[in-house]
């Protein structure tokens, strides 16, 4: 038999009679694996590897899971890895539909990695933010942007803002020594209540709340006598 499957077979016998046999034949078994070897080249920003893969058989589909998040369905990858380390997987299919799988473990000395603080919420005080790089030579110069909102340095790594709602800040650092950029980005919001002095040099005042909130109460209006008056307004507009 050369087809795999269940095969139901009668034997007629002279002293027994007829017998009946169920015969299971099962696909052989298939057996492949694959390897993956690599030549590493510093770069401005990191290590350029290029993975090079065999395997047995005849190899017709390639995916490299670089680790970081990345993947390639190219059989000869080029990939930049920043400083870290990192679980490279090759999965390998041949033609005779055999699947195989590697891993290897790098680890990159080159280059700058960056982390954030976490996206947050400040309420009645001013939010912050910080990012934290790491590798390269260590001699790093930041910028942050936009400037909207800053009340702090945006060269220094720890940030400080306030009265915006859902702004997205970049961090950009650079190493002084390689001259390697590298960027990441968080997500603030910080509500503080409008305590400013206006004036009425151009016959009326803007009064801006911030952005961000459900719903604006305006309760009470007082004069420069002293006299208060209710307002008992409400609005969705912030101004």
């Amino acid at each position: 038999m050369s087809e795999p499957g269940q095969y139901l077979v009668v034997a007629d016998y002279a002293e027994c009679g007829s017998l009946t046999s169920w015969v299971t034949v099962e696909a052989c078994a298939q057996s492949c694996s694959n390897i993956f070897t690599h030549n590493v080249s510093p770069d401005q920003c990191g290590d350029v590897y290029q993975f090079v893969s065999t395997g047995t058989g005849t190899l017709t589909t390639w995916s490299c899971d670089f680790g970081d998040g990345t993947t390639s369905s190219f059989p000869n990858p080029f990939h930049v890895f920043t400083s870290g380390t990192y679980e490279v997987t090759l999965t390998t299919t041949d033609s005779d539909g055999c699947t195989a799988v590697s891993s290897q473990t790098f680890t990159s000395n080159n280059g700058v990695s960056l982390s954030m603080s976490n996206d947050t919420v400040a309420c009645q005080e001013e939010a912050y933010m910080e990012v934290f790089p790491s590798g390269g030579s260590g001699n790093y110069s930041y910028s942050w942007t936009p400037t909207q909102g800053v009340f702090s340095d945006p060269t220094q790594p720890v940030f400080h803002v306030e009265g915006v709602h859902n702004q997205v800040y970049y961090a950009y650092v650079t190493d002084n020594v390689t001259g390697c950029v590298v960027y990441d980005s968080v997500r603030v919001s910080s509500y503080v209540p409008n305590t400013q002095t206006l004036d009425l040099c151009l016959g009326t005042a803007y009064i801006d709340l911030g952005p961000g909130a459900t719903a604006y109460h305006w309760l009470s209006y007082e004069d420069t006598l002293g006299n208060s008056s209710p307002l008992n307004y409400s609005t969705t507009q912030q101004a």
